[in-house]
């Protein structure tokens, strides 16, 4: 349980900047509010991880920039169908990340890393093929 919840923290914290954005997006209608309150949270964060010299993984920068253009793109136009239009633009970019090798790394315990180091390299892949098959087969 415990490496459940540590990974889940993780998860939490690389999309916070996303989840606050929904959030307040949600209980406000307000776009400029809801922008402004992500892109806050989105830079803070990455501030604070070059401030302890922390790397920054690629779902921490990802968070970030979808925060930054969709929340941009929205205030431009003022046009929330950005907004809308955000979480395909989140499936589309996550599946691309996950093509990464080892995305999966930072949110496996140390034990794991240790024992079978390249186990989420395998599952990250198959993960993501996965994914698309059930994808295809629920349209």
């Amino acid at each position: 349980m415990r490496n459940f919840l540590f990974a889940a923290k993780l998860l939490v914290l690389d999309l916070a900047s996303t989840i606050l954005f929904l959030i307040a997006y949600l209980l406000t209608q307000n776009i400029p509010l809801a922008v402004a309150l992500g892109i806050t949270l989105g830079i803070a964060q990455i501030s604070l991880q070059f401030a302890r010299r922390k790397p920054i993984d690629t779902m921490e920068w990802l968070s970030l920039f979808l925060v930054v253009t969709s929340g941009t793109a929205a205030l431009l136009t003022d046009n929330p169908r950005f907004v809308i239009f955000k979480p395909s633009v989140i499936y589309v970019i996550v599946g691309i990340v996950m093509l990464k090798p080892g995305w999966m790394n930072r949110y496996l315990p140390p034990l794991a890393k240790a024992v079978v180091p390249d186990i989420a390299v395998i599952v990250g892949f198959l993960g993501s093929r996965t994914g698309d098959r059930h994808d295809r087969v629920g349209r």
